[in-house]
């Protein structure tokens, strides 16, 4: 990986005074491929797929086909109608709480710490299903303070009768990847299905969810240089096949009359209203680049960079970093309080003195900071366009404001 060399297929990088963006983890740059993918839909070929049999139609319905393998192949599925469509990976996980045809009394197991597009739609499921003898449908997986998963009480909480089981693959809070593999295979032997919340696992892994063995998983385009306003949901054909919709329409629709309708079987059951072709085509050019570059290379390039953030704020006083103290554990996230210091002043600090762009806040985590009475932090997360020179100037700069801000 060169990164001198990657960083010129990024616009906002070739600036002449270009930001050091550290956001990554809420969305990445795009490079120059997927620009252009995106334009050459909207001057060569803008128009509907799956619907019209003249020639511009033909061709888009041609390269949604293709993007929708080449999808599949970047995450290991065997079949490309395993691949649905979404906004995003908050659609796709609102697509299974809201349309698998779960039952009163079925419960549901959750990460204790999950993002919450990962837990909100799982309380509206409640709310919609209701109580059975006073129990709550949802139970969380017990976690350590770093968010890393107890398998002997996830085993001993699967034993109580679990629908589904969903979780981060990575958090977005401290970077922990869980063993997933491991924690699938448990939850089948007790005749329970998997869903996996991907959007910050899929952007920095090599991916085969075959090998994973989950049963569900659901990402976004815009954290792995793709587009905004496209995710997919991949499932397992029997899971997929017992689900509704999320949003009927045109295109999921086999035929209808004033008596009823008939939906068309996954994936174009999912996908009612004309699609975001455009962010679709977007996304392939997207997997094209990280395939090319190589997953093994952007996971190897992020732990380096978290080394270099890690081992320079060693000792800080007062700094206490949000996770596992194992920098390979903590995989693209830095993320950390600094005490007398507000979490917001502390990210416009950054940017002030020295142009760095990092995220403040809850980081849609609020579980997580009230479990562990926390008021926020500040988040940098990298990607394989940051470069070991400005993960120096992250470290210089948290010492000179460490020094210099007034204590509030």
């Amino acid at each position: 990986m060169n990164v001198t060399t990657l960083r010129k297929d990024f616009p906002i990088l070739n600036r002449p005074e270009p930001p050091v963006y550290l956001d990554s983890a809420c969305t990445t740059l795009k490079p120059q491929p997927v620009l252009d993918a995106l334009m050459k839909y909207y001057t060569e070929f803008s128009a509907c797929a799956g619907r019209s049999a003249h020639a511009l139609g033909t061709q888009v319905s041609m390269a949604i086909d293709e993007a929708r393998a080449r999808v599949a192949g970047f995450i290991g599925a065997t079949d490309a109608g395993q691949v649905v469509f979404t906004k995003n990976a908050t659609e796709g996980l609102n697509l299974v709480a809201a349309g698998f045809p779960f039952e009163k009394g079925d419960r549901v197991l959750l990460g204790q710490f999950e993002h919450n597009s990962n837990l909100v739609p799982w309380h509206r499921c409640q709310e919609r299903l209701g109580r059975n003898d006073g129990l709550r449908m949802l139970e969380p997986i017990p976690m350590n303070s770093a968010g890393e998963v107890d398998m002997d009480g996830y085993i001993k909480a699967l034993e109580n009768g679990i629908r589904m089981v969903a979780f981060s693959g990575t958090s977005n809070l401290t970077g922990v990847t869980q063993p997933i593999k491991k924690m699938a295979r448990i939850a089948h032997e007790y005749d329970t299905l998997v869903l996996l919340d991907g959007a910050q696992y899929v952007p920095h892994h090599q991916v085969d969810v075959k090998e994973l063995e989950v049963d569900l998983m659901a990402f976004s385009g815009h954290k792995l240089l793709g587009p905004t306003g496209i995710g997919v949901l991949w499932g397992q054909p029997e899971v997929l096949e017992q689900m509704e919709p999320l949003v009927a329409g045109g295109g999921s629709i086999r035929t209808s009359g004033f008596s009823g309708h008939e939906l068309l079987e996954p994936p174009e059951r999912f996908e009612g209203g004309t699609q975001n072709h455009a962010g679709i085509l977007g996304l392939r050019a997207a997997l094209d680049y990280l395939e090319a570059v190589g997953m093994d290379n952007i996971q190897e390039h992020e732990t380096k960079l978290n080394r270099i953030l890690t081992e320079g704020t060693a000792g800080r006083a007062g700094l206490k970093i949000l996770g596992p103290k194992d920098h390979e554990k903590r995989g693209a996230i830095f993320n950390f309080a600094m005490d007398g210091f507000d979490h917001h002043d502390m990210a416009l600090a950054l940017e002030a003195k020295s142009n760095i762009m990092v995220r403040s806040g809850h980081h849609c985590q609020h579980t997580w900071f009230h479990e562990n009475n926390i008021p926020g932090s500040t988040r940098a997360s990298v990607y394989l366009y940051n470069s070991e020179e400005e993960m120096r100037l992250l470290v210089d700069t948290l010492e000179n404001i460490s020094k210099n801000l007034p204590k509030k």
